[in-house]
């Protein structure tokens, strides 16, 4: 049914996003000596991702 296609395509986004989360958080951190936030952003890409990652597990319950 329509209801269960709906269903189906917003369980695959969020893993897609869930799964796009995860890889942006593993690279690599080019510029390992500066560890301030501000100015380097492979550092800053991987926090914000890891608070995403945080945020989406707390919040999702059990379907998650």
């Amino acid at each position: 049914s329509a209801d269960e296609i709906s269903v189906n395509n917003y369980f695959r986004h969020a893993y897609y996003v869930f799964r796009a989360l995860c890889k942006l958080s593993d690279r690599d951190i080019k510029d390992k000596g500066n560890t301030d936030p501000k100015t380097n952003l492979d550092l800053k890409s991987r926090i914000f991702s890891l608070r995403l990652i945080i945020q989406i597990l707390q919040t999702s319950g059990p379907i998650f």
